[in-house]
């Protein structure tokens, strides 16, 4: 026997032993395929940075055992994408699908998350994956084609709502607005989703119960993501804020204005309306404070509560600045003061300060006038007694018929009549006015009787006409004069 028939003989020998030696010469028989049925990438804006998909794919032993393949860090899946479509890159976790795994026939396991990338157009990457098995592991089943859209990035346009009007002090529920991908996908910012600048101490914005906007969200074009709006006022008046998407990936639309109105409760005066009456230029004149009460919320003062027309003056009371009045409660302002500087019917108003759509007004009213005393003529004396005292007839000169005078006066009892007269205050508009108006001393509206005939009755003659009848021209002579109006006659002395 040569050497060549030895080695011919002894080779299936050789090989026998090492089959027992190797079992990796034993092929296995199962196939791996592969099911990413439940994996949703979503469509990714262009030039877009990685991002993971949802769900997960499995790989199950058909027909037979199977030992996976090397993945390394990733799961043991061979991934490729078709030229017919744009490039882009897809990483796949192992999940349970560990590098070396042996599957029996029948069993799976699942992989970690698919993360992808998008490249720098639009158009649809088409992932060809394939599972990988080990040498002798198995046969791998047929490669699965995972589409991704890759599209332009879109604008994130964020809806609106009005809130209408809350009290002052309340909450309320505004609704829900949204913020939707128009145009193309848009992925929201990691650090906040959305923005909101104005009035931000009035308003509350955040996520929304239902599909509420979160950081670092990708939406689709279309989709959209939610944000809840509550309005709670802390001072009356309209407030707003602007509500805006932020974006790493796409535009973000103009913010949104969103209003409310803070209502406060309403200030009830009383009186509605003070009258402060008379007064004279440069006095005051007190006219009583004005009680306010909060109907219907709490009011705020503004730092001053109140304030009053030129010509009046009032204080704040207990009515402090910028203090809350809740509502029922009241307080009320100092006195209100009535301060004319010229004569005239004056008005005035006493506004409450408690911000927009809380102010009212109280109306003010007074007049101012001069005051003096007018008095009439004294009228006749009243009361009075007394008599004529006549005097003698005075002597006279000359010769033939003259003219005599005498004195003749009413004398009237001491204390025994009065004469009266009008004093009145009057204002200078012409008004009669009460006397404590007038601050001087008011006239006598007496005096005492004066002589008239009303008292001493007929006043006698005063004078008379005579006729000298004798001895004209001579001096020193006593002559007689006749009375030619009575029979008497008596003598007078002469000087010629």
């Amino acid at each position: 026997m040569n050497d060549n028939t030895f080695k011919q003989l002894l080779l299936p020998l050789v090989l026998l032993a090492s089959s027992w030696a190797s079992p990796e010469l034993y092929a296995q028989s199962g196939t791996a395929e592969l099911d990413v049925s439940n994996v949703n990438c979503p469509v990714l804006p262009v030039n877009f940075g990685s991002i993971p998909c949802t769900g997960a794919a499995t790989i199950t032993a058909v027909g037979g055992p199977v030992t996976l393949g090397s993945g390394g860090s990733y799961a043991p899946i061979g991934t490729t994408w078709d030229s017919s479509g744009v490039p882009g890159s897809l990483r796949i976790l192992p999940g349970t699908c560990t590098s070396g795994l042996v599957l029996s026939e029948g069993s799976s396991c699942s992989t970690g998350e698919f993360i992808v990338a998008s490249s720098l157009e639009a158009g649809t990457i088409n992932f060809v994956l394939t599972p990988e098995v080990a040498a002798r592991g198995g046969s791998p089943g047929p490669s699965v084609l995972l589409p991704v859209q890759v599209k332009p990035a879109g604008i994130a346009q964020v809806s609106s709502v009005t809130c209408g009007e809350a009290k002052v002090g309340t909450t309320k529920d505004c609704g829900t607005i949204t913020v939707t991908a128009e145009d193309g996908p848009v992925f929201l910012q990691a650090g906040s989703p959305f923005g909101v600048q104005g009035d931000t101490d009035q308003f509350s914005v955040a996520a929304g119960a239902t599909k509420g906007c979160v950081a670092a969200q990708l939406l689709d074009e279309s989709d959209y993501c939610t944000l809840d709006v509550e309005f709670k006022p802390t001072r009356a008046g309209e407030h707003e804020i602007q509500v805006s998407a932020r974006v790493t990936y796409g535009t973000s639309a103009q913010p949104v204005v969103i209003t409310g109105i803070g209502v406060s409760g309403k200030p009830v005066v009383t009186p509605s309306s003070v009258d402060c009456g008379e007064a004279t230029p440069g006095s005051s004149k007190s006219c009583g404070p004005v009680t306010i009460t909060a109907s219907g919320g709490p009011i705020k003062f503004a730092s001053t509560p109140v304030t009053v027309s030129s010509g009046f003056s009032v204080s704040a009371g207990s009515c402090a600045p910028n203090s809350e009045l809740l509502e029922g409660h009241s307080c009320t302002t100092g006195e209100v003061t009535f301060r004319p500087t010229t004569t005239g019917s004056k008005s005035g108003t006493l506004t409450i300060n408690c911000g927009a759509n809380c102010s009212t007004s109280v109306a003010l009213s007074g007049a101012a006038y001069t005051y003096s005393w007018v008095t009439g003529d004294f009228g006749p004396c009243e009361g009075g007694s007394g008599s004529w005292m006549v005097g003698d007839w005075a002597p006279t000169m000359g010769c033939g018929e003259v003219v005599q005078t005498r004195s003749v006066t009413c004398s009237i009892e001491a204390d025994s009549g009065r004469r009266t007269r009008s004093v009145t205050c009057r204002r200078s508009d012409g008004e009669t006015a009460d006397p404590s108006w007038c601050s001087s001393e008011a006239p006598e509206a007496e005096a005492s009787c004066t002589p008239s005939d009303t008292v001493c009755g007929p006043e006698p003659s005063k004078e008379r006409t005579t006729t000298l009848d004798t001895l004209c021209g001579l001096p020193s002579t006593i002559s007689k004069l006749c009375d030619k109006d009575s029979e008497s006659s008596y003598c007078v002395l002469m000087s010629f």
